[in-house]
């Protein structure tokens, strides 16, 4: 089941889909489902506002994954925690116990998760995904 096809994302972003598309949906599907508890897996998509926020959701998510010319959290994180060159060192502020949830966190686009505030898809029973 495509959450969001070739020819929607095409309307939506004014682009022609990437060529591995199907990959990039599928992905994005999983991370969206993760973050939504499945919710479109149960109920189906209807002309409305959760529906079409959704949609665009995807569309953000995919092109999020081509922009970071990767789809792994694992390579998302993969980065050096300061860099030197010369006499100049750069750090960043990372914390050395990143819990395994903000590292998957990094594979969601925040773009994405804002897309679907408002929408009751993120709710946790008292907690939402991603504040």
């Amino acid at each position: 089941m495509e959450y969001i096809t070739k020819e929607e994302f095409k309307e939506l972003t004014g682009t022609e889909a990437p060529k591995d598309f199907k990959f990039l949906e599928l992905r994005a599907r999983a991370e969206l489902d993760t973050a939504t508890r499945f919710y479109f897996r149960t109920n189906p998509f209807k002309n409305d506002y959760i529906t079409e926020q959704f949609k665009m959701a995807m569309v953000v998510q995919i092109q999020f994954y081509i922009d970071m010319d990767t789809t792994s959290s694992e390579k998302m994180n993969d980065k050096p925690d300061s860099v030197r060159i010369g006499d100049t060192t750069v750090s960043y502020n990372r914390s050395s116990n990143s819990t395994e949830s903000n590292r998957r966190d990094a594979a969601l686009s925040q773009d994405a998760v804002n897309l679907l505030r408002g929408t009751g898809l993120l709710y946790r029973g008292g907690i939402q995904y991603g504040s």
